[in-house]
Order: structure tokens, then C-alpha cells, then sequence
């Protein structure tokens, strides 16, 4: 980045040169002794360090411009410029860089870019340019500034050095940093670190990064002295040059609303005149325009939306349903840079449409783009939807974009605590619906229970059922067990980086302590228990001396900190009992996903990330064994897939998966007793309820629940199907420590009949019960029946 000048006196250099800061020194001292050229003592100084240097043709001139001053100094002076008489001038030519400038414009213009004012400007004024390099390997460039003088640009100095030491972007390291623009590039060194720190930062996004060189000479100049090809391939830098080149980036903004505008601007290249108006003033004036456009837009949208009332939407829902209505219209919208959500949206829209219902599907069109909230109000405004479908977030993260008469389904997947906070909850439309996994939240937070219904995340069998494995496919994905997930992370990974979040040094204190002590109490516990957390805070607490006053701050330590802890507990602990195993046996073991190659216990088993589809189906059908280790349970994702590929699995044992049967007799004599409170739950005298809560606890008799789990909770959980109740002989596939893992690998590792039965036995149920195409119908099902008891008690009211 440009050094900023200043006023610079004799003594200020002198004492540059005495800390060793030749460089600062030289490019400041060009400026002093052209204002004032009779310090020859400065002069003098000048001239030994560009000698210093090896740059024979700056300490010349400088001995040329400093040849009259009369001082103690002169003979000094005189005896250096005898000795320069003879001595080559040390510029190097620009032929040198030749093949670099030409490479660069190459791959500029495979995009497309016509590159003639580049050229032409660099033919008006190569000879405007002077390029030396010292001693030191560092190259130096200087631009004519009239007829007799020139000036270092940006400045004299180690230009890499410099640009190195320069700070980032303050949010380089986040997940989306960015965007960037540059108001020119200096030398370019600056425009490498931002572009080489901002490359895949997140599940594949690229922020942009824009740049405006108004001199295509100083552009030319740069592609000389950097070799940018990567960068100029990189559809994500947008390079504009020329009187008009600011005007060409408004251009660009204004005809894509789904590039994102930049965060922040940097103005390099202050060396030369500036743009009026600044691509600063531009930056202002589009991000002005955009807003008000979106608020107009959407102004417009309410309006037309209005008009749609709660009689209108149970209506509509009804006759498109039962047949005697237009089939819905569902307008949804998924990000890219997503792992798996943008794929069960692909199977969502498949479902829909196999319905008979109409799906438009938003998507960001490149890996540096977001879809902006004028791309939604454009197809809302084209398609007409009576639905947005949007997974995992709900209605107030669409402020801006979802008009407020349109109703959204929410599909939540990931029980996101950022997302599922009261506050947007309380947010909620009542012509919303949800469904998912974040019904006790939904409900504590005094929500109505009708409008949410808890839900799986099922499976696409037509997108697993496909043709037998090759020959080539089978030789390659064949193993003894694999294992496929992104969730490399081990626990200390994953507590340093929830440590880094906090600047309060008690609450840094307090999470170690919660680390610390989590394993022995975790062990005293069946595996995701939920009364652990409660007694880790709490003991972790005690030792610190730390009490939380906060109750955010608490919800998060026991629904974020301590589910993510655990669950890499879980799932990396049963990962050593396989690893041990395979080890032992000398068996094939393999874990596909992101990261694992860096693991420090892991990594030999390593085996890359798996492609979403046919690779996945390879895998899963290839695998002798395949393991679930979710603490969410069995039915997750990604079993459901793996068993409609075909694929036999392992599982550890989740807290509920062989509670299904208790939990509906438990629930069964709670409607019986007509229990209607948490406190008549648990102070119950009934026999044969507390046997039943004894059961489904885990807990000794007579004992109760030390963190008792609300009556509402437990009936949300017998809204769905669980492992023992639909998977027949779902006991003999599950473990729940290395001894038992043992057993079961040992077992089915050897019998390929009873692993074939029991693939064939699962795969039905899951067509059968957990398809996209059932659950989606059961959803619009469920909202159709919600519409109508919310007109319905509205009308009571």
C-alpha cells in the first residue's frame, strides 16, 4: 500500500539513515533535494546509498542535480562523479519482462477482455518507465514527471517487504470476507496477499475483488512486473482501466444485482491524479441506489401480497391439494456454498414437482456471487409463489427479500441456536409454517405447536438406486468399512476455535474448565445424555469460580459449546474403536470427507472427499461395512442415503434409538393419567407412569430426571418413528463401546448373507417411510391442515 508523505527536514533523514533505514531514506530523500537541492551533505548521503545499491543512474543524476552547490562536501562529490563516468546505468529493460506481459494479456483475454488500450497505452509510454533492480534483488520503478524529473512509484523501497508487512483486511479469516476494491495497485504486491487470502474460504466462496486503473500505462506496468495469470483467469477479479473504467464498474453493478458490493476500499497508486468521482464516491452512490431499489421493489411486492389473507391462503392450500386448484407454485432459494442442504433442496425440488406442484429453485450462478434480494424480488414478481420453501432459516432472516403477505415454509435441518432465538421466533408469520427438528424451541418460546411439525430429513431412492457398480468401480470403492463425513474436527480443534470467539478472559477461563472436565463426567453418562451438559457447567463452575449471569450466554455453552463437544466426542471416540480394529484385523478401514488427512490420529485412514451421487453410491455399496455414528440417531441423512444405495451400516448407539417403543407407551399412559403439565409429569404417584419414566430415563428406581425434560418435549419426540420401531432387528447392528464394536465387525465382516438380508430389509423401509416425495407431501399436508385452524381460530377470536 502507498506510504502516506510528509514533511520531511535534514534531521528526520539523518536519523532514518542511522537506524538502517536506507530505503525509507532514499524515497523520502528524492522529494527533500528537490526542494531543496543545496544540502549537499543529504545529497552526498543519497548518492552513497544508491551506490550502495548497485543504481549507477539515480546516484548520477542526483550528482548532476547537486553539481553547483558550492559546500565542504563538493569535493567529496566531485571524486564519486569521476568514478561514475565509466559505469553502466544498472536499468534493466523492459524486453526482460517481455514474455510476462505477453503471458498475462494472453490469459486476459481467453476471458474475453479486449486488451488493445493495454497495449496501446504501454507503446505511448514505455519510455515513461524506468525499472532497476538493486543489489538485493529488489526491483524499483520510476515514472516520468515532466521533462527533467522522476519519481520512484509507488515509492523507494522493498516493495515485497513492505507489502508483507502491511495488515490485511480486518476480516480476512472469516468465512466471507470481502468484497475488496482497488482504486489502483501500486506495484501489485498488495492485490496478490488479498487475492491469495481470499481463495475457497468457505465450502467454495470467493469473495470478488474489483479494481480500477484509469492509466492503462500503470496497468501495462503492472503485468510486467507480476506474473497475475492466476488472478486474471480468476472470474472473480474484475480489472477496469481507462477514462471510463470507473464508470465501466457502475456498468457492472448495476447490471448484477448478485454480486455483492464492496466492504471496504482501498486507494493505492497515489501518484497519480485522481478520478472525480472517486470509485469511493461511486462505491457510495450504488450501495445508496441498491438500497433504494430493494426497499421500492419490495414496497411493490407488499402491496400485491397484501391482498392475500389468511381465507385466501387455507383456500388455495385446500384446492391445490385435493386436486381442484392450480398445483402450488413454491419459489426456494439455496446457496452453493453449502455441503449438504443444497443437495436435499435438489431432492425437494424433485419431490415437488413429482407432486404436480411448480419449483423454482434459486442458486448462486458462480462461487463468488450471493443471490441478492432484487434476483428474489424478480422471480417472486415473474413466478407468482404461494410458498417460500427456504432450509434452516426462517422468515425475519428474509427481511428484504420475502414480502410479508407470502408464506414460507421452513424446513430446519440443523436446529441452528443462532436462528431459533426468541426474538426471531417471535418474528414468525402466522401464515409461516415449519418443520424439523427445532420443535421444543419453537414451543418454549410460547410459539403455537400447530404451526411446526417435527420431522426427519429423508432420502432421494431414485437418486441412490442406480446401475450395478463396474468392474472399475467395485475395484476401487471395495473396502472392510468406511466411514463418510466433513466432521474432522477433533474436540480440542473445536473448543480452541469456540475459545477464540470470546475476548472475556473468564469466559475463556470457564470453557477450559468445561473442556477439562467434560470427559470423566461424559463417561458416567449414556452417550448424549442431557442431563450431562448441565452437570459439566455446573462442576466446571464450581472448580473456576465462575458463575454465568448470562442466559444467553449459558443457552449457548449447553445447546452450541457442549452438543458440538460431544458430538465430536461421539463420533471421534467410536472412530478409534474402528480404527483399533481394522488395525488389529489388518482390515481395509477408509473415511472420506475434508480434513481427515491432517488428522493426528486419523490420517492414515484418510481416503478424500466423496463426491455427492455416483461416488457416494460407490461407496456405499462397495463397503462391507458402513458406519452411522450421529448422536442425533440412526435415521439421519446420511444412513437414509447409504441404505437406499444399498449399502449395509453399523451404528453407535444414540440416546433414543432403542427408546421408540418405550417412549410411545410412556406418552400412551400420559394422555391415559391425563397428564397436562411438566409438574403433574413428574410428581406423579402412578406406578405405571414412573416405571415408564424410570425406563425411558435410563434411571435407578424411584429416581427422577435431575434436569426434568418438559411434558411438551417428550411428546414432540412420539411425533416421529424411531430405529426398534421400524427397522426390524435393529438391536444386532449397534455398539456402544470397542468390545461390542468388536462383536458386531467380527461378525458381519464374515457373513455376507446376513449383511445382504438386512440391506434389503432397511432399504424398504426407507423407500417406504422416508422418501423426499413423503415427507414433502406430508409437509404440505400439514400446512394446508395449519392454514385452516389458524383461519378458523381467528375467526373465534
Amino acid at each position: 500500500m502507498t506510504l502516506t508523505s510528509y514533511t520531511t527536514d535534514h534531521d528526520t533523514l539523518l536519523k532514518l539513515l542511522q537506524r538502517g533505514d536506507n530505503y525509507q531514506f532514499l524515497s523520502l530523500a528524492t522529494g527533500y533535494l528537490s526542494a531543496s537541492p543545496e544540502d549537499a551533505q543529504i545529497a552526498l548521503l543519497a548518492i552513497r546509498e544508491y551506490l550502495n545499491l548497485g543504481l549507477i543512474g539515480p546516484a548520477r543524476e542526483l550528482m548532476a542535480l547537486n553539481a553547483a552547490s558550492g559546500t565542504d562536501a563538493q569535493a567529496e562529490l566531485d571524486e564519486i562523479a569521476g568514478t561514475l563516468t565509466n559505469l553502466p546505468d544498472s536499468q534493466v529493460p523492459w524486453s526482460q519482462r517481455r514474455d510476462m506481459f505477453e503471458h498475462n494479456l494472453a490469459v486476459w483475454r481467453e476471458r474475453g477482455i479486449d486488451v488493445s488500450e493495454i497495449v496501446d497505452g504501454w507503446c505511448e509510454r514505455q519510455n515513461d518507465f524506468q525499472w532497476y533492480r538493486d543489489r538485493h534483488g529488489a526491483d524499483h520503478v520510476r515514472m516520468r514527471m515532466d521533462d527533467t524529473s522522476w519519481a520512484w512509484i509507488p515509492f523507494f523501497g522493498h516493495h515485497q517487504l513492505v507489502s508483507d508487512a502491511q495488515s490485511l483486511p480486518e476480516d480476512i479469516g472469516t468465512f466471507c470476507p470481502g468484497p475488496y476494491l482497488f482504486d489502483g495497485l501500486d506495484l501489485g504486491h498488495f492485490l496478490g496477499r488479498v487475492y491469495d487470502k481470499t481463495v475457497d474460504t468457505f465450502l467454495g466462496y470467493s469473495c470478488p475483488l474489483y479494481v480500477v486503473e484509469p492509466d492503462a500505462a500503470l496497468l501495462a506496468l503492472v503485468f510486467h512486473m507480476q506474473d497475475m495469470s492466476k488472478m486474471l483467469a480468476d472470474p472473480r477479479v474484475f480489472m477496469f482501466t481507462g477514462a471510463n473504467g470507473h464508470e465501466a464498474l457502475r456498468e457492472l453493478w448495476e447490471s448484477n444485482h448478485n454480486l455483492p458490493l464492496p466492504s471496504q476500499v482501498y486507494t493505492l497508486s497515489q501518484f497519480r491524479p485522481r478520478l472525480h468521482p472517486t470509485v469511493l464516491e461511486i462505491t457510495q452512490e450504488v450501495v445508496s441506489d441498491r438500497e433504494q431499489a430493494v426497499r421500492d421493489s419490495l414496497a411493490d411486492l407488499n402491496a400485491r401480497y397484501d391482498t392475500c389473507d389468511l381465507a385466501y391462503w387455507s383456500k388455495r392450500f385446500e384446492q391445490a391439494l385435493c386436486g381442484d386448484g392450480e398445483p402450488l407454485r413454491i419459489l426456494a432459494g439455496v446457496s452453493v456454498h453449502t455441503t449438504f442442504l443444497q443437495y436435499s433442496m435438489r431432492d425437494t425440488q424433485r419431490a415437488i414437482e413429482s407432486l404436480g406442484h411448480r419449483c423454482l429453485l434459486l442458486q448462486e450462478q458462480s462461487n463468488h456471487e450471493t443471490i441478492g434480494p432484487l434476483t428474489y424480488h424478480q422471480a417472486i414478481r415473474e413466478f407468482s409463489p404461494d410458498v417460500f420453501l427456504s432450509l434452516d432459516h426462517i422468515r425475519p432472516e428474509f427481511a428484504g427479500i420475502v414480502p410479508r403477505g407470502l408464506p414460507v415454509l421452513t424446513w430446519d435441518q440443523d436446529q441452528l441456536p443462532h436462528v431459533f432465538t426468541d426474538e426471531n421466533m417471535r418474528r414468525v408469520a402466522k401464515h409461516d409454517f415449519l418443520v424439523g427438528y427445532s420443535k421444543d424451541r419453537w414451543v418454549s418460546a410460547g410459539c403455537n405447536p400447530l404451526q411446526f411439525l417435527n420431522a426427519r430429513v429423508p432420502t432421494c431412492p431414485d437418486q441412490f438406486h442406480g446401475r450395478p457398480l463396474r468392474e472399475d468401480e467395485t475395484k476401487k470403492y471395495t473396502c472392510d468399512l468406511s466411514y463418510v463425513s466433513h466432521a474432522s474436527q477433533t474436540p480440542q480443534q473445536f473448543h480452541d476455535e469456540e475459545r477464540r470467539q470470546y475476548e472475556d478472559r473468564a469466559v475463556r477461563s470457564l470453557l477450559d474448565g468445561i473442556y477439562e472436565c467434560a470427559p470423566d463426567i461424559l463417561a458416567t453418562y449414556p452417550p448424549m445424555h442431557s442431563e450431562a451438559p448441565y452437570e459439566i457447567l455446573a462442576q466446571a463452575q464450581r472448580n473456576s469460580g465462575i458463575t454465568i449471569c448470562d442466559a444467553a450466554l449459558q443457552q449457548r455453552l449447553l445447546s452450541w459449546y457442549l452438543w458440538r463437544l460431544r458430538d465430536r466426542i461421539y463420533r471421534h471416540e467410536a472412530l478409534d474403536w474402528a480404527a483399533s480394529w481394522a488395525r488389529k484385523h489388518n482390515r481395509d478401514f477408509r473415511i472420506y470427507g475434508r480434513g481427515w488427512d491432517v488428522h493426528p490420529t486419523l490420517a492414515p485412514f484418510a481416503a478424500g472427499p466423496a463426491e455427492n451421487g455416483r461416488e457416494l453410491l460407490c461407496i456405499y455399496r462397495a463397503s462391507k461395512i458402513n458406519l452411522q455414528l450421529m448422536p442425533a440417531g440412526f435415521i439421519h441423512q446420511r444412513a437414509l442415503d447409504g441404505l437406499a444405495a444399498g449399502g449395509f451400516f453399523l451404528a453407535r448407539l444414540a440416546p433414543h434409538d432403542l427408546k421408540g417403543g418405550t417412549l410411545r407407551s410412556l406418552c400412551e399412559c400420559i394422555r391415559t393419567l391425563g397428564i397436562d403439565s411438566t409438574e403433574k409429569l413428574y410428581g406423579t404417584q402412578d406406578a405405571t407412569l414412573r416405571q415408564w419414566l424410570e425406563a425411558y430415563f435410563d434411571l435407578p428406581g424411584g429416581a427422577l430426571p435431575k434436569v426434568p425434560v418438559p411434558l411438551s418435549t417428550l411428546l414432540h419426540r412420539s411425533e416421529v418413528a424411531y430405529p426398534d420401531e421400524v427397522f426390524p432387528r435393529f438391536r444386532e447392528i449397534v455398539f456402544d463401546s470397542p468390545d461390542s464394536f468388536s462383536q458386531v465387525a467380527d461378525r458381519f465382516i464374515a457373513d455376507a448373507d446376513a449383511r445382504a438380508q438386512f440391506t434389503t430389509s432397511f432399504r424398504e423401509v426407507v423407500v417406504d417411510r422416508f422418501s423426499y416425495r413423503s415427507s414433502i407431501s406430508t409437509f404440505l399436508s400439514a400446512m394446508g391442515i395449519y392454514m385452516r385452524s389458524a383461519l378458523k381460530d381467528s375467526s373465534q377470536r
